[in-house]
């Protein structure tokens, strides 16, 4: 073909393919730059577009090929080919995570939920109730937030400064059945001071009478409590015991299965893969499966990692679900337990020098974005009230 008929041909396929504003498909919207080729091939001509679009892995060569013909090329216009090697060019290679749509990434999401659900579950069935690390405390502390209790009156001191608070008696009689499973203290640990009983284990009953006990969970932020000790007001026996661990479980699973959906966007997504599996020890599971925030704690902290890595990456723009992914999991980690925005802002220290290092354009255009700065808002008001309940507990129980 002639240059002219080349030309043509180009010009018509660059205004079809490439919208202006269209980021959905590669090489469209802002930041693709597009390049021809124009020498004969079969009687077809070939043209290639690099992307540095919104959503995309890194730079990826898309080939549209079709006939030398202007004429034939006006009523029919040059089909997209995918990935291929126009005339000797060396054409990278796309990253297929840049591919894979929303739909098919929700369902990953779910497939995960399920089957990490599924093992949790099979863990809390497994466990004795209130047998978990603290679960006793924790437990106990739940229930009585549900029923509006923010605090209360202080016993003991020093390693065994606890707080008295009414809940139903299940949560009270409920401690001597876990310490049958729990078994003897081992010498010189913080539970010495706790009797073991000695008989057969009493059966695990169910009461709705408040009664007066201790717990020594009181001092972390009350939110995560407050949600699990919710179905403590519909059932107070085995039951509801099971259904507290059960909402511990579904926060744990969907916090680590959306962040097993962002390592599908790593530009390493093998090598982040194989990460985040190392990371999610059974211990995670084992806390999950019981009343224990540690779990979620541990979960948000894995999400706000995985997904903040995508934030500060030069070669592409964070979607809209990405950027709240992390933000959730930035919310949840402040708001989980006493250390949370101790982590938090050591998170964003992290990548707030991984995203200067990849230039200051990464940071001006997260800034701009107003899902970015609605988030920050976010993370920032939780921030203030976790740091306003702890302030509160130092000066309500030192």
């Amino acid at each position: 073909p002639t240059a002219t008929t080349c030309q043509f041909v180009f010009e018509r396929a660059h205004r079809r393919h490439h919208k202006p504003g269209n980021d959905e498909r590669p090489g469209h919207g802002r930041g693709a730059s597009v390049g021809g080729d124009c020498r004969a091939n079969g009687g077809e001509f070939h043209y290639f577009c690099t992307a540095h679009g919104r959503r995309r892995m890194g730079p990826i060569t898309v080939v549209h090929s079709g006939p030398a013909d202007a004429t034939a090329a006006v009523h029919n216009p040059a089909p997209a080919l995918g990935p291929a090697v126009p005339f000797g060019v060396n054409t990278p290679v796309p990253n297929t995570a840049s591919n894979d749509s929303g739909l098919a990434r929700r369902a990953t999401w779910w497939r995960l939920f399920g089957l990490l659900t599924l093992a949790c579950v099979a863990w809390m069935l497994a466990t004795p109730p209130l047998t978990g690390p603290d679960e006793v405390f924790q437990a106990r502390r739940a229930a009585a937030l549900a029923r509006g209790q923010l605090r209360g009156n202080v016993v003991g001191s020093g390693t065994f400064q606890m707080i008295e608070v009414d809940v139903p008696d299940t949560y009270v009689a409920g401690g001597d059945s876990a310490l049958c499973f729990v078994g003897a203290p081992v010498p010189e640990s913080p539970q010495r001071g706790f009797a073991v009983v000695a008989q057969d284990c009493p059966t695990y009953r169910s009461s709705s009478k408040l009664t007066t006990t201790e717990t020594g969970q009181y001092r972390g932020q009350p939110f995560y409590w407050a949600v699990v000790g919710l179905p403590s007001l519909i059932d107070t026996g085995v039951s509801g015991t099971y259904l507290m661990r059960l909402v511990g479980i579904v926060m744990t699973t969907a916090l680590l299965a959306s962040a097993a959906v962002s390592t599908m966007a790593a530009a390493r997504r093998r090598l982040a893969s194989l990460a985040l599996f190392g990371c999610v020890t059974p211990m995670v599971l084992y806390l999950a499966a019981s009343t224990n925030p540690s779990s979620v704690e541990i979960a948000a902290a894995i999400g706000a990692w995985t997904t903040g890595m995508l934030l500060t990456r030069a070669d592409t723009q964070p979607s809209v679900r990405e950027v709240a992914r992390f933000g959730v999991s930035m919310v949840v980690l402040v708001l989980a337990r006493g250390l949370g925005p101790l982590f938090a802002v050591g998170i964003l220290a992290v990548l707030a020098v991984l995203a200067v290092l990849g230039g200051k354009a990464t940071i001006f255009a997260l800034v701009r974005r107003r899902d970015v700065r609605a988030w920050a808002a976010g993370g920032a008001a939780a921030l203030l009230v976790a740091g306003w309940w702890l302030w509160f507990v130092q000066q309500t129980y030192a």
